[in-house]
């Protein structure tokens, strides 16, 4: 493996970590400073496992698919990222209704750090170890970089000479997709990762709001936040404009905080009047 192959695998495995620490490290810091209870913020990873994990991941694909052949691939990712926003933003209204049913400003923070949390560690975090793994045992797999046919031409996968040819062909493109994004992939992968967390705070803020002010024109918003950033991250970066997909959505997640963070005030002091002796603070 050539030293540039070799740091590009390193950067994917230090954010990974990231990924996975970045959570946990955000709910010590809120734990420490503003009370956050560990119990909510386990609720919101069980939230985003049930939803997402358990009710609408094993049947994507196949809608997906369906989806793409009907109306092409553009309108089944719309679908796709809408689909995320209801079942995610429908699980929290859930959440609160059923498990954190007067929450503070600071339960709302942590439902989200916990939902956007369980998100960046098991689907992202391990995802990108993984890679980065996979990218620094490629010498241990053969020679890679692909074979010759008679008349000169590549060969995919013929230069793994102890893996079948379709296995070779795909570490092939493993190995070409890194190069090609360089260092500048896995950084980007946990600024989005950073973005995403701060977005689900905001979110679980908008939908608590929604909840203890019985207000459904809230938890629409964040349903409509939701989509709005899932899309535009996917087609901006369809589109080859990667840099600019984690910008629109570190825009987003600013100004969803800032517009959950004005509600606080009044979910402290909903939670307050409902429990007298309670005088957890609130997040500024």
């Amino acid at each position: 493996m050539g030293d540039p192959l070799r740091a590009i695998a390193v950067a994917y495995m230090v954010a990974g970590a990231g990924a996975i620490v970045l959570p946990a490290f955000v709910f010590v810091a809120g734990y420490r400073r503003w009370g956050w209870r560990a119990r909510v913020a386990l609720v919101g990873a069980a939230t985003f496992l049930v939803f997402q994990g358990v009710l609408r991941l094993p049947w994507q694909p196949a809608f997906s698919a369906w989806a793409t052949a009907r109306w092409g691939v553009v309108a089944a990712g719309l679908l796709a990222s809408l689909t995320a926003a209801l079942w995610e933003e429908a699980g929290r209204y859930v959440a609160y209704r059923v498990a954190v049913r007067r929450p503070r400003l600071a339960d709302a923070a942590a439902m989200g750090v916990g939902h956007g949390g369980f998100e960046a560690a098991v689907l992202v975090g391990l995802s990108l170890l993984g890679t980065g793994i996979a990218l620094l045992a490629l010498p241990l797999l053969g020679a890679g970089g692909g074979g010759a046919d008679a008349g000169g031409g590549a060969v995919p996968g013929t230069g793994w000479p102890t893996l079948p040819p379709e296995a070779g062909a795909a570490l092939d493109q493993l190995r070409q997709a890194a190069l090609e994004g360089g260092m500048l992939a896995p950084v980007l992968a946990l600024v989005e990762r950073a973005a995403a967390l701060t977005l689900h705070v905001g979110l679980s803020i908008l939908v608590a709001a929604a909840w203890v002010q019985r207000r459904a024109v809230l938890w629409l918003a964040a349903v409509g936040i939701h989509f709005a950033a899932n899309a535009a991250a996917v087609a901006l970066a369809q589109m080859g404009h990667a840099v600019a997909a984690e910008a629109v959505v570190l825009v987003l997640a600013g100004l969803t905080l800032y517009t959950g963070l004005r509600w606080g005030p009044l979910l402290d002091a909903a939670a307050g009047s409902n429990d007298p002796a309670g005088t957890q603070p609130a997040v500024p």
